[in-house]
């Protein structure tokens, strides 16, 4: 069984890596822990949390399948996949 609530941190420009066997229909959870803004962005256009500042959390719903890319639009050096399970 898999959780349908996953929380992932942004530290220091680090926003890559990879959550392993997250469910489809999922709420993944992005806190900043960084000192800019940052999003997380689905490359698919599936998925975006829009801007959320220093000290701030964004979340979204995964509804795709298999491994799904992200980006922040803001640091596009910044990203990271989901593998995404039925």
């Amino acid at each position: 069984m898999y959780a349908k609530k996953i929380n992932h941190d942004i530290d220091q420009v680090n926003c890559s890596g990879t959550i392993a066997s997250l469910p489809k229909d999922a709420t993944v959870t992005w806190t900043n822990k960084d000192v800019a803004p940052h999003t997380a962005t689905a490359s698919d256009g599936s998925f975006d949390t829009g801007i959320f500042n220093a000290g701030s959390s964004a979340s979204a719903m995964v509804k795709g399948q298999g491994d799904i890319q992200y980006h922040c639009t803001i640091h596009p050096w910044m990203h990271g996949s989901l593998q995404v399970t039925s």
